[in-house]
């Protein structure tokens, strides 16, 4: 628990820090809910779906260029097995402004993964991946924008303790996630 509260203080001094080094402009607000399909990098692992939802902060640095934080909760079984993780992305964000409210983007970033939940006790407290994909916003008003999202997380550490297995199991994950993002 100590590993996830310090953890969740540098995200939060990194959000501030963010914030204040921009003043004068106003970051989003916003939920998600969503899916993923869950899978590992072992040769006969089976997939699992999972619910996801959470909230983020997004600030725009320059016109088509925009950083965002995310806090989800990932909850899903395999084989008849919980597990439950606090996903915290760090996104870079490329937007097109096509008009009429419409802007499409890219993001990558690396991402965080903390266990919240594990039947087994046999993973890991964090481990490290990266998350690539796209995306796209409609704003019905200057402050209210719709949003989807494809995105794709490849583990970079083994989720599982090296004191339950010399193998290094790594994540694989395919998400869809929709949402809503306000102006402060």
């Amino acid at each position: 628990m100590n590993k996830i509260s310090t953890a969740l203080k540098a995200l939060v001094m990194v959000a501030v820090v963010s914030v204040a080094a921009n003043a004068g402009t106003y970051p989003n607000l916003g939920v998600k809910v969503g899916a993923g399909i869950n899978n590992t990098d072992q040769t006969g692992s089976a997939s699992s779906t999972r619910i996801m939802g959470g909230a983020f902060v997004e600030h725009e640095f320059q016109q088509y260029v925009a950083g965002q934080l995310e806090l989800l909760y990932n909850s899903y079984s395999n084989s008849g097995l919980q597990f439950a993780f606090l996903e915290i992305p760090v996104l870079f964000k490329s937007k097109f402004d096509v008009g009429n409210g419409f802007k499409p983007y890219l993001m990558v970033g690396p991402e965080l993964l903390l266990k919240l939940k594990d039947d087994t006790n046999t993973l890991k407290g964090l481990s490290f991946g990266l998350l690539f994909g796209g995306g796209a916003e409609y704003w019905f008003t200057p402050k209210i924008a719709a949003l989807v999202e494809l995105r794709y997380g490849l583990g970079l550490s083994s989720i599982v303790d090296s004191a339950f297995s010399a193998t290094s199991v790594k994540y694989k994950s395919f998400q869809i996630l929709g949402g809503v993002s306000f102006v402060l």
